[in-house]
């Protein structure tokens, strides 16, 4: 008896570590989008990170970079955001067959429509063959290295 309960503590003891599965590395990154590509192992793109600034922050941040336009004597990034790409690096980043891919200009050569759309990711293969595209920041998250969200930044 006092075996079969050494026995068992064991088990209870080592089974956890043998379940344990590794945490998921959540990432998120805004980007440009050099091109889009698919081969017989996914569907890729060659991102570009760049820094996304809103507001004030966009304010300061243009002013370290004497990127600013000066009214009144203050600092201010064009229309309310400002673009830093210092990285030259480019990444090439595979996006999951199930990404969540959100448009804000979709269509909008049709429409003339600004609005958010939630669309394929067959869709947006196609839609980024157009040349806009090229300068547009897109919010990336990533799941392990894999990119599962897609979401155009809207710049007016």
């Amino acid at each position: 008896m006092k075996k079969f309960i050494l026995s068992l503590l064991a088990v209870l003891v080592l089974l956890p570590a043998g379940f344990t599965s590794a945490a998921t590395k959540t990432e998120k990154q805004t980007t440009y989008i050099n091109k889009l590509f698919t081969n017989s192992k996914g569907t890729y793109i060659k991102a570009d990170y760049i820094q996304w600034f809103r507001g004030e922050q966009a304010n300061k941040e243009a002013y370290k970079d004497k990127q600013c336009y000066w009214d009144k004597g203050k600092c201010y990034a064009m229309d309310d955001y400002y673009i830093r790409n210092i990285n030259p690096k480019i990444r090439t980043l595979k996006i999951a067959k199930n990404a969540v891919v959100t448009m804000e200009t979709f269509q909008i050569e049709k429409t003339y429509d600004v609005k958010t759309q939630k669309v394929s990711l067959a869709t947006f293969k196609q839609e980024m063959q157009k040349k806009r595209y090229r300068y547009i920041p897109f919010h990336i998250e990533l799941k392990n290295g894999v990119i599962t969200k897609i979401t155009e930044q809207y710049i007016p």
